[in-house]
């Protein structure tokens, strides 16, 4: 509905300004939003014939093809476009991003570094071959593009959570835990930072604190069933059961064909002895996950009670 709202809009606009690039480019927007993909890519391929020097068009079309995951077709509009201005630092952001998503992470990574050079204030390229770093578990290069980072702009946006998902994934969890306050003192409401402070106190083995960074984070917006069921394993972990339930069953009216709702349940209700509904937790969940590394051990526990 928003969208028909905002085609509405600039259809208008664009009657008083049809010259507008900008307008041009939110109506565009807008109308591949209303009209579809196909729509959108024949209404843009028409902008760029008839404005050929306009290469905030071309980018467009490059940026509908990657979001429709046509990284074949998008791949040489951005290519074309660096032939045009080989400073279009925004044509190897899209091609860099191109790259990444087909596997070529060499090519992704070079692509990132000759935006990077472009512009050497602007971190979001680094950041691009710091996250690629890290995907890949080069902890030691992902560790020097984000110091890169802090280096040019301390308050980068989510540098210090990126730094505390560095450390947690290297198991360094007091370093983690420090990089993840800092975070969250600078920035209140930013969600992934409760998100993995959570996993890290969980880690921890502070099962309290976890549960309350998961509230926390849901404070700001609505979560999946997955979310629950963390909340609820922290919940199990600290002894405090019934609220582990209370969150199972939350999860349960979001997607009640989540396998790890009811191995979750189940784990509950064989710590509070009651053995009839641990074994109906247990066999919804084989019979949601038949193929689960632990289907055996669940069996076996299944035919304990």
């Amino acid at each position: 509905g928003e969208y028909k709202k905002a085609y509405a809009a600039m259809s208008k606009a664009l009657k008083i300004e049809p010259d507008s690039v900008d307008l041009n480019i939110l109506f565009a927007r807008s109308y591949y939003r209303v009209h579809g993909i196909d729509s959108g890519i024949r209404y843009v391929t028409k902008l760029i014939s008839n404005n050929q020097t306009t290469k905030e068009y071309r980018q467009l079309l490059g940026l509908i093809y990657t979001l429709d995951q046509q990284y074949s077709a998008a791949i040489p509009v951005f290519k074309q476009l660096i032939e045009i201005d080989k400073n279009y630092v925004q044509a190897y952001m899209g091609l860099g991003a191109c790259y990444k998503n087909i596997g070529q992470l060499n090519e992704s990574k070079k692509t990132f570094f000759q935006a990077a050079q472009l512009d050497p204030l602007d971190s979001k390229p680094l950041l691009e071959v710091g996250l690629i770093y890290l995907e890949t578990k080069n902890y030691v290069q992902a560790k020097k593009q984000f110091q890169r980072i802090i280096n040019v702009n301390p308050d980068f946006p989510k540098i210090n959570y990126y730094f505390a998902k560095l450390n947690y994934l290297k198991g360094n969890l007091a370093e983690a835990t420090k990089w993840i306050n800092k975070e969250k003192s600078k920035n209140s409401n930013q969600i992934d930072a409760y998100l993995l402070a959570g996993e890290i106190y969980e880690k921890q083995g502070a099962y309290q604190f976890c549960a309350k960074e998961y509230q926390q984070a849901m404070k700001f917006r609505d979560f999946g069933a997955e979310v629950y069921i963390q909340i609820s394993r922290c919940y199990r972990k600290s002894g405090a059961l019934d609220v582990a339930v209370n969150m199972l069953e939350k999860a349960r009216k979001i997607n009640s064909s989540a396998p790890d709702i009811y191995r979750e349940l189940g784990s509950v209700y064989e710590l509070k002895s009651d053995y009839s509904k641990a074994r109906w937790a247990y066999e919804n969940y084989l019979s949601l996950a038949p193929n689960a590394p632990d289907a055996s051990q669940v069996q076996q526990k299944i035919q304990s009670f």
